[in-house]
């Protein structure tokens, strides 16, 4: 357990620039803080077949790594509440084979295309703002994982490719009450400016998607091989802008 803890400017050649919960380890965080951490995956944290972990009333400020800026988690179940992730970022971690399209998750990355290997995670209360990513998904990106989000925010996050605030395949879920601001897929083509879902199945309700943009799905981006499975009830769209 973490309370009360600053853990700044780490730096991690592997995974989880400032702290790991792998193969059956756990780890709880309350009121903490995370800046400028960085690694190849999980700028701050990284979690891999952990137990149930936990972070509560926290802040992730300027971390960045290639894959999931803040936060990257495998098969592993994490519950986040009352917590910002701000200006965290998607980028090359060495620019020696790197390319900077490729990146994911500007705040959090999730599993793998063989299934089950993204765990289960919760958005309760969440603020994203301004995280952003050279290739897909700014503020979270998530595969054959299982997501709900509740009472969260999603404002100014960008992505090149797509997905400005979120990308899911194979991935289950919902989204609650939340907003959507101002985010974008800022490239040539970029499709999904607040969220792109590619074969998932996925409700959103009561929630508000407001001055998003991209090339193609300017709020929200459907496709998948099989049928997709997005329902939207009760959710405004609102100063929406698509290029084509």
């Amino acid at each position: 357990t973490a309370t009360n803890v600053v853990f700044q400017g780490n730096n991690s050649q592997g995974a989880g620039g400032a702290a790991s919960a792998v193969n059956g380890g756990t780890l709880v965080i309350q009121r903490s803080t995370f800046v400028d951490n960085l690694a190849p995956q999980g700028g701050a944290l990284y979690f891999y077949d952990s137990g149930d972990s936990a972070i509560f009333d926290s802040l992730f400020d300027d971390n960045s790594a290639e894959y999931g800026g803040a936060i990257t988690t495998y098969l592993s179940t994490l519950v986040i509440e009352d917590t910002r992730f701000e200006d965290n970022l998607a980028e090359c971690y060495t620019l020696l084979g790197c390319d900077p399209l490729l990146m994911e998750g500007g705040a959090i990355y999730a599993g793998t295309f063989d299934p089950g290997f993204g765990g289960t995670i919760t958005l309760n209360r969440v603020g994203f703002h301004r995280n952003a990513s050279t290739g897909w998904a700014g503020g979270f990106s998530l595969y054959n994982a299982v997501l709900n989000i509740d009472a969260s925010s999603f404002d100014s996050n960008t992505a090149v490719q797509g997905a400005g605030a979120g990308y899911t395949f194979g991935t289950d879920g919902s989204i609650t009450s939340s907003a959507f601001t101002n985010n974008s897929a800022t490239g040539a083509g970029g499709v999904g400016g607040a969220v792109y879902f590619q074969d998932s199945a996925f409700t959103v309700s009561v929630s508000t998607f407001s001055g998003n943009s991209a090339f193609s799905g300017g709020g929200v981006y459907v496709s998948g091989d099989a049928p997709p499975r997005a329902r939207v009830n009760d959710t405004s769209f609102q100063h929406v802008t698509i290029a084509n």
